[in-house]
């Protein structure tokens, strides 16, 4: 899991008040990142050992800009803007889905 240090430093977050909230958006973006990509495990070249795919700095730099993105859009909102998830982010989720270094064992 990516902790919840690393999504308020990359945020910029500084107080404990939504540190709660903060954790669920955590969860949900593994969750999500998980879910359309289809992948958890990273296996690399296949010359190491397979590591869990939230171990990797890209899985966690995925899940710190989904968290960033909803956090900052948590209030009132139209239904693009729910539903909407930034091309960066949406790009890295691909590169799970299709990349040839990760695998759903």
């Amino acid at each position: 899991m990516v902790s919840l240090e690393k999504v308020k430093a990359y945020s910029r977050i500084d107080t404990t008040d939504d540190d709660q909230m903060l954790q669920g958006l955590i969860t949900s973006a593994e969750h999500l990142i998980k879910e359309q990509s289809g992948k958890n495990t990273y296996i690399g070249d296949g010359s190491g050992d397979p590591v869990a795919i939230e171990e990797t700095e890209l899985f966690q730099t995925c899940v710190c800009q989904l968290v960033e993105h909803w956090y900052d859009r948590r209030g009132a909102a139209d239904g693009a803007q729910l539903y909407h998830i930034p091309f960066s982010t949406d790009m890295l989720i691909a590169h799970f889905k299709y990349s040839c270094e990760y695998t759903h064992e």
